[in-house]
């Protein structure tokens, strides 16, 4: 996979975008055996919505915020 940067600017809340990613958070394995994917948390833009997911295999968090940008991207 070659490497790739995205350079865009998302702007929303500080504090409600931390309390959702402290929810997000809660969700997540912090096992230092487990996986990496279960430390941490998803997120993805897609179709005006920023979705956050995150599992620790046990139990499930997702949830969505709407924004008015038009980029689609992913990251963990």
């Amino acid at each position: 996979m070659p490497n790739t940067t995205i350079i865009n600017k998302l702007t929303i809340e500080r504090d409600y975008i931390l309390e959702i990613l402290l929810l997000a958070s809660r969700f997540t394995s912090n096992k230092l055996t487990s996986s990496p994917l279960l430390q941490g948390i998803y997120l993805l833009i897609k179709n005006k919505q920023l979705h956050i997911y995150s599992t620790n295999l046990n139990t499930y968090f997702h949830t969505h915020v709407t924004i008015a940008d038009t980029f689609e991207c992913d990251v963990i």
